[in-house]
């Protein structure tokens, strides 16, 4: 082999084991950017569950305050009314 053919041999020896490098770090970099995606997906269907069961207990506290208010307007009225 001449020395400018093991020269460019070389060169390419190292831009193979650069290029393989760069593969393995990008791969690593996908891994985890899909871990994080998965982890946030799951805070957000925890969000949503969370959102739901407030609603639900909101809509339940205002039918007991509504139900209240008119239990305190009979009363009220009753009052008024035996006065």
């Amino acid at each position: 082999m001449t020395e400018q053919r093991m020269a460019t041999d070389h060169t390419y020896e190292v831009q193979m084991s650069n290029s393989q490098r760069s593969i393995a770090n990008l791969e690593e970099l996908l891994r985890n950017v899909e871990e994080e995606k998965h982890n946030l997906m799951l805070d957000l269907s925890a969000a949503r569950d969370l959102c739901s069961r407030l609603e639900s207990s909101k809509d339940g506290l205002q039918r007991q305050l509504v139900s209240k208010a008119l239990d305190q307007e009979k009363v009220s009225f009753t009052c008024s009314f035996r006065s």
